[in-house]
């Protein structure tokens, strides 16, 4: 799978981990937070993911040979998608893009890709990082809407 199609799956296997979550007794204060920092390195990473895969599909359609191939091997390396690096990134495939994301983007999603991004962070430095399942939960649905976005520019459906 390829393109949209490997954002779909990826986005169903979080929803998925999202909702193994609701499972845990809500009394389980302390398991659920465990759960809510997993899952806030998991939107991230998704996040990181789906805009490294909807730009590679997008250089697939678009170029072929050396081109092609210098493109994935840029695309491949990570990155940390924070909203001036993504801002800037869309920016180098049309300017135009970059201009309508800075005006999706509302103050709600820059808040919650600057957050899942520095949390991830500093969970993976072992700092503390204090994540509920119900801020989680906004925040992955305001990276849904970002990836969507993306996807329309990136892979548009035929």
């Amino acid at each position: 799978m390829r393109g949209r199609a490997e954002v779909a799956r990826r986005k169903q296997q979080l929803l998925a981990t999202f909702k193994r979550i609701r499972a845990i007794d809500p009394g389980e204060l302390e398991l659920r937070s465990d759960f809510a920092r997993h899952l806030c390195v998991l939107t991230s990473g998704f996040l990181e993911q789906a805009v490294q895969e909807l730009a590679m599909e997008c250089c697939r359609r678009m170029s072929s040979g050396a081109a092609l191939n210098f493109a994935v091997a840029e695309l491949g390396r990570s990155r940390n998608p924070s909203v001036d690096r993504l801002l800037a990134f869309v920016g180098v495939f049309e300017a135009d893009w970059r201009t309508e994301l800075d005006e999706f983007l509302t103050q709600e999603r820059r808040i919650a890709i600057g957050s899942v991004v520095g949390l991830r962070t500093a969970i993976s430095h072992g700092e503390p990082a204090i994540i509920t399942y119900a801020r989680i939960e906004d925040y992955s649905a305001a990276v849904f809407a970002v990836v969507e976005f993306l996807a329309e520019r990136f892979d548009p459906q035929r």
